[in-house]
């Protein structure tokens, strides 16, 4: 097979066994999929610069979040490192290195799908009916003023018909909500409104922030048809493992016909 034909079959590998749509992949608005593309790709080891604290150090790009098992440097059978240190590329065998190359590119072709199809501009309100309190935000300058705004628009329907729409899905619009009123997220979450990928991301936030309350929606939404939203909803439950969750994860693992739920699964439970 030549270079162009290995490509197309791994991103069809990833889309039909993986299950990394074109809805999980529009959550990945960091930059991520290109940085582990060039992770994958690059010749030579790199690293990123990283400031704390006045404090200079280099530490390895693989993006924050992505688990480790999706860093392929490591885990290739013809490979000979099994350490926490990364590899040495030059040192790669010639079929490791293809591989490597044949998921960057992949990877790529995932990063450019997903940037044609974002919006270039796009505009949220928050409103009341009476239209008092107009509020409006570029998507590029969107801050925590819209997240902030929610609970209390929420506090004040009991005493007002209010009307608002949500701001642009994203990691931190789900995690100051689930901080701040996790029953708001939960009522985003099943609003229809979300794509698969950031219900997927909301649910994972919704149980690290959310606590014991959230349980039983997250485990309602291991029946989710979306095999990405029953997988941030395990990845949710894992901050919150008490007996019942453990027995629902196990059945998880034997009755999930995904192998990416099962395996998700498995992960939390330790087997």
């Amino acid at each position: 097979m030549t270079g162009i034909e290995l490509i197309v079959s791994e991103r069809i590998r990833q889309l039909e066994k993986e299950g990394w749509t074109a809805e999980h992949d529009d959550a990945h608005t960091d930059g991520s999929l290109a940085m582990a593309a060039v992770c994958f790709a690059t010749p030579v080891l790199i690293y990123k610069l990283l400031k704390v604290d006045g404090e200079t150090s280099v530490i390895d790009p693989w993006p924050d979040g992505w688990d480790k098992k999706w860093d392929r440097r490591y885990y290739f059978p013809f490979s000979p490192y099994h350490s926490q240190m990364v590899p040495e590329p030059g040192s790669y065998s010639k079929q490791h290195r293809i591989d490597l190359l044949v998921k960057a590119g992949a990877l790529i072709a995932a990063e450019i799908d997903r940037l044609q199809r974002r919006e270039e501009v796009s505009v949220y309100h928050f409103r009341t009916s009476d239209s008092t309190g107009f509020f409006e935000q570029q998507k590029d300058d969107l801050s925590a003023i819209e997240v902030s705004m929610l609970p209390s628009l929420a506090r004040e329907r009991s005493r007002a018909s209010y009307e608002y729409e949500w701001p642009e899905p994203s990691e931190v619009a789900f995690e100051k909500i689930a901080t701040d009123n996790p029953s708001i997220l939960e009522k985003w979450m099943l609003s229809g409104q979300l794509s698969a990928a950031h219900k997927s991301l909301a649910a994972e936030m919704l149980g690290k922030m959310g606590g014991e309350g959230s349980v039983e929606t997250l485990l309602r939404l291991l029946d989710d048809e979306s095999p990405l939203v029953r997988e941030g909803a395990i990845c949710g439950l894992a901050y919150n493992l008490r007996e019942d969750v453990v027995d629902r994860l196990r059945r998880v693992v034997g009755e999930d016909p995904i192998e990416g739920v099962r395996d998700a699964a498995k992960d939390v439970l330790g087997t």
